[in-house]
């Protein structure tokens, strides 16, 4: 592993349960994709829970249902979504 992209990703600590397993060890992270939109990815790393929400930039309140989900092989929607939000490379990446 790196310090550099993707890992450098601010994740953050979700005070609340996992709706999944109840532990407290869910980390969240907002991220930018292709087409100005964003994307709100959750990850328990006790079960594996993933919820994923893209917000779309027309003023920044057009959202899609958030999707949840614990299937990683294969990805289950919210897994996938994850997954891009997290390994897409940032807009001012060089590729």
């Amino acid at each position: 592993m790196t310090s550099g992209y993707p890992w450098w990703l601010p994740w953050r600590h979700v005070p609340l349960g996992c709706p999944g397993c109840r532990q407290r060890v869910t980390f969240a992270v907002w991220t930018r994709l292709a087409g100005g939109r964003s994307a709100y990815s959750q990850l328990c790393l006790a079960c594996g829970h993933a919820t994923s929400e893209y917000l779309w930039p027309r003023n920044g309140r057009m959202r899609e249902a958030p999707v949840s989900g614990t299937d990683w092989s294969p990805p289950c929607v919210a897994v996938a979504r994850l997954r891009r939000a997290v390994f897409s490379p940032p807009l001012s990446f060089p590729e």
